[in-house]
């Protein structure tokens, strides 16, 4: 039944043309963007640091999970499935990893579906934007052939689960006054046992006219992606909470915009340094290593240096945090 309605898709995709198929390609790619990506971030450094952590955790759980079901399920592409699929050409550098569930589609829930969920009451029209886009880009993963319909909808149900579960979480976690370094060892071990379980595993090595169908190393690439993700993040979250806890309240348009820049030299160029520096290490290794420094500069680096250089500048005088503050401030968000 499900190849059925790829075969369906397939046969619109290919009347309607190149034109429609760019289109949804465009959709589908923009949800794993480094746009994507960096809208958070900037939430969370210039604007609205309480929402922007919180839609970055949701994006790190919702990924994490999603490669941990990957690697337990090992569900094989459409086209590997059944031969008559034809992936859209644009859309298959992107389909990487085993196929259930949709990584894209959980990755638009956990980005686009948050930001529309926090800030519907502020506008209607970024609420209707967010989620459309969700919508869009849960159905070009079928329009193009990458995902069959049980991808998309575990994906849209597992994504819609944890941005509620994560959010519940953080609420908690700042009424109770947890310990953040409670929660830094809680994550790191979880973090830890999923990589063990990603590596230990058996995975399915099916062969066809002697050659491998799916080789595991790659389809682990990504998995050990979300744990360096959450390696980097966590630590980082824990030691500008400790020893940065910056805030976004009173800022200037300048500031925030200085803010942004930095964020964005320090983020692309670790991104694209540690990809040349870490290309020679084992394919999954280099992958953890690169988003684990990623993330970790995004969460702690980036918050150090533009909190220095406003205190040196006296640009964000009123902003600075008692030493006391410093220390343990009374919430994640300040």
């Amino acid at each position: 039944m499900d190849i059925w309605y790829l075969l369906w898709l397939q046969s619109l995709r290919q009347a309607a043309g190149p034109l429609v198929e760019s289109i949804f390609v465009f959709i589908s790619a923009l949800a794993i963007n480094p746009v994507t990506m960096l809208l958070p971030c900037v939430l969370y450094w210039a604007f609205d640091k309480k929402n922007g952590l919180r839609v970055l955790l949701t994006f790190l759980a919702c990924n994490w999970v999603n490669q941990m079901i990957k690697v337990t399920v090992c569900a094989y592409r459409p086209w590997i499935r059944d031969a008559r699929i034809q992936v859209a050409a644009g859309a298959l550098k992107d389909a990487t990893g085993y196929s259930f569930p949709s990584g894209h589609t959980t990755m638009a829930v956990s980005v686009y579906g948050t930001l529309g969920l926090l800030y519907q009451k502020r506008s209607s029209l970024l609420k209707w934007v967010c989620w459309i886009f969700v919508a869009l880009t849960a159905f070009s993963r079928n329009f193009l052939g990458c995902h069959t319909p049980q991808d998309v909808i575990v994906a849209l149900i597992e994504a819609s689960l944890l941005v509620f579960l994560v959010g519940k979480a953080i609420d908690r976690f700042e009424q109770a006054g947890s310990p953040a370094k409670k929660v830094l060892w809680v994550v790191l071990a979880v973090n830890t046992a999923g990589l063990l379980f990603n590596y230990f595993k058996p995975y399915p090595m099916d062969y066809l006219n002697g050659q491998l169908l799916v080789d595991p190393v790659l389809m682990q690439k990504d998995s050990f992606e979300a744990c360096g993700m959450i390696y980097g993040a966590v630590l980082g979250w824990y030691l500008e909470r400790k020893y940065v806890g910056y805030t976004c309240e009173g800022l200037t348009a300048k500031t925030r915009g200085i803010r942004i820049l930095i964020g964005i030299l320090l983020g692309g160029g670790t991104y694209v340094l540690g990809k040349i520096a870490l290309s020679s290490l084992e394919l999954r290794l280099g992958a953890m290593l690169r988003y684990g420094l990623l993330f970790f500069v995004l969460m702690y680096v980036v918050p150090l240096v533009f909190t220095a250089l406003e205190r040196r500048n006296h640009v964000s005088e009123p902003l600075v945090l008692s030493r006391s503050e410093e220390k343990e401030p009374a919430s994640v968000n300040n």
